[in-house]
């Protein structure tokens, strides 16, 4: 397995479903993961998942991605303690509201699959620019 010792990574969406395995993997490969959810209590849930791999290593922080504001004040949070990071993850899906059961289901699908996808890239690109 690869070593990531010492590596600072953020996972955006790491309490979710997917996202509980990239913190995971991350964490077993030794790096500082910080990961965010809106909800305390979702980090709770997934410091109980985590067990033992969610120690000093493990990092969550109550913020919204969504927000530009939040996101800021996360991003300074992060290079404050860190003064680095040195790989981004978005593994954000949020809720697909909005999508009902029309003939128009399946453009409606793509609407908000790229949405959800064009936001991540975003994400990405934001801390990525920003964390120098």
């Amino acid at each position: 397995m690869t070593t990531l010792n010492g590596k600072i990574a953020f996972i955006a969406g790491g309490a979710g479903n997917v996202g509980e395995g990239i913190v995971r993997s991350f964490l077993k490969a030794g790096a500082t993961v910080i990961t965010t959810s809106r909800k305390q209590e979702k980090l709770e849930e997934l410091r109980g998942y985590l067990g033992d791999l969610a120690n000093d290593n493990f990092v969550p922080i109550v913020g919204d991605l969504g927000d530009l504001e939040s996101a800021e004040k996360l991003r300074n949070q992060i290079l404050e303690k860190f003064n680095r990071l040195d790989t981004v993850v978005a593994s954000i899906g949020g809720t697909w509201s909005g999508v009902s059961h029309d003939s128009s289901l399946n453009g409606r699908l793509a609407e908000v699959y790229f949405h959800k996808l064009n936001y991540s890239l975003r994400l990405r690109s934001y801390f990525s620019t920003r964390a120098d």
